[in-house]
């Protein structure tokens, strides 16, 4: 009963979360999420995470998200 409720639920809280928000917002959020990601993987010791900064670009790439980290025109997230 309960999954069925979710599985109910679910669109319709999405659809109402992508309409709440404008395409540039969940630019910055996924912008500042792999911003962090990117911090991680620099700080790390082991050249093992390295490998992930490829997929990383290609996320990027894919979604048309320039990092933004030098901008001074960049929005920052409260």
């Amino acid at each position: 009963m309960k999954n069925q409720l979710l599985a109910f639920l679910l669109p319709h809280i999405v659809k109402s979360l992508i309409a709440a928000f404008d395409l540039q917002t969940v630019k910055l959020w996924i912008d500042k999420s792999i911003d962090t990601i990117e911090d991680a993987i620099d700080k790390s010791e082991s050249k093992v995470d390295d490998s992930f900064l490829p997929m990383i670009y290609a996320v990027r790439s894919l979604l048309d998200i320039p990092d933004d980290d030098d901008s001074a025109a960049s929005p920052k997230m409260a």
